[in-house]
């Protein structure tokens, strides 16, 4: 079970919200699940559609707040979970870098093996496997793990961080916002005007953590005041779709300046200024969607649906690529021999990639394979027919996407520049 996917315990009571600030926090699975669903639109619309499309990058730059939500997420539960209570860092420790570690440490090889073949040179190859695994490149969606390993190690800091300035954390909020917004800029300046070694140095900075120092520490803030958020949020409902709607202009107007000189491609870069504030307010949109939701008795097939799908979500972030890798050989990538047009090809990419990789994922968590492929547990007992179809179905996906990326797609190279999300 991985951070994103944690039950936690707020040892903070005395609230009169009705969505729960307490115990269990279904509000958190539905932003969890909406988001890693909007992970696979980001995904699938960058490989159907051609990146010179102002309407796909228009849309790609609305869905470009998947990452920064996710790390919010990562800092509210790590804060909610373990801020106000003692606890063993050793197990802490032991705990997180088997559960997301060792899925970083599968998923890394299984993607390389994919995407790069086996060299004559092979000390090239293998120094090229241990760029990757430092850096997060294997597949474009695993930087998240390894800037969630970096987090688990600052975690004590960030806890004393938020105790210490108790009283001043609205300042320190801001001294936090005016720093990321300042980093996006720099960033944007980069990519936008610069070239050559400095800005392949700038492109990495999305493996760092520092990189969004400012969505853990608000997921943090989030946390430590969870009581005073929670009423906030339901009693101030039209104030967040106000926030909204202003996040949205702000996105979309600095998309739209930028594109006459830089094009839609580089206007619509995920850390850029605009992105900061558009992410904060989808943010706080989902915790209010998902109050509003958990203030309803918890019962009946969506309350089924966004509790088996946190459950499921980590491991379906991990296997999507390579669902989406079985069809592109198919003809739904985005060029002169793609079958259908690119808004049908982005649907069926998303419904494909949603339903395999869940698929794929509920399978995996009846095997003794689970922990290392899925980052939970296996669920209950191991049953051999779910196990052994497991086995074969990722088998399965695994040459079919060796055999997608050697039939010169270049899906690595395209998802990583051009939805670098």
């Amino acid at each position: 079970m991985t951070v994103l996917e944690e039950r936690t315990a707020d040892p903070v009571a005395g609230t009169t919200s009705r969505a729960p600030v307490r115990g269990q926090l279904p509000q958190i699975d539905v932003v969890r699940v909406l988001t890693f669903a909007a992970v696979i639109a980001v995904h699938s619309s960058s490989f159907a559609f051609d990146p010179s499309s102002k309407a796909n990058g228009a849309s790609l730059m609305a869905l470009h707040f998947t990452r920064e939500v996710f790390f919010v997420i990562t800092g509210f539960v790590l804060v909610h979970s373990y801020g106000r209570r003692q606890f063993s860092l050793r197990r802490f420790y032991t705990r997180r870098m088997s559960l997301v570690g060792l899925p970083y440490l599968a998923w890394s090889s299984v993607y390389f093996l994919v995407n790069v073949p086996v060299a004559p040179d092979r000390l090239l190859w293998w120094r090229t496997f241990g760029y990757d695994l430092l850096t997060g490149r294997a597949s474009y969606q695993l930087y998240f793990l390894l800037v969630s390993l970096q987090a688990y190690l600052v975690l004590p800091l960030l806890i004393r961080l938020v105790k210490r300035t108790q009283g001043h954390h609205g300042r320190l909020f801001a001294a936090s916002l005016v720093l990321q917004l300042a980093v996006t800029a720099v960033i944007q300046a980069t990519i936008l005007h610069v070239r050559g070694g400095t800005q392949v140095a700038v492109l990495h900075a999305d493996v760092y953590l520092p990189t969004y120092q400012l969505y853990f520490l608000t997921g943090a803030l989030a946390a430590w005041h969870l009581p005073r958020l929670q009423a906030w949020v339901e009693t101030h409902g039209r104030v967040v779709l106000a926030v909204l709607v202003g996040g949205a202009a702000v996105m979309l107007g600095a998309y739209v300046a930028q594109i006459p000189a830089y094009g839609a491609r580089e206007a619509q870069n995920v850390l850029q200024p605009a992105e900061v504030v558009w992410s904060l307010a989808v943010a706080l949109g989902l915790y209010w969607l998902g109050s509003r939701w958990a203030s309803r008795p918890r019962s009946g097939s969506v309350h089924t649906f966004f509790t088996v799908g946190s459950r499921l979500s980590f491991g379906i972030y991990l296997i999507h690529p390579l669902v989406l890798d079985l069809l592109l050989v198919h003809g739904f990538y985005a060029g002169p021999h793609q079958v259908i047009p690119s808004a049908a090809a982005t649907v069926v990419l998303v419904v494909a990639g949603v339903v395999g990789a869940t698929l794929a994922t509920a399978l995996l968590q009846r095997t003794p394979l689970s922990a290392a492929l899925t980052g939970r547990a296996a669920t209950g007992r191991v049953a051999v027919v779910p196990a052994v179809t497991a086995v074969l179905l990722v088998s399965g996906l695994v040459a079919a996407a060796f055999v997608t990326v050697h039939h010169d797609i270049p899906s690595l190279e395209h998802i990583a520049m051009v939805s670098n999300s």
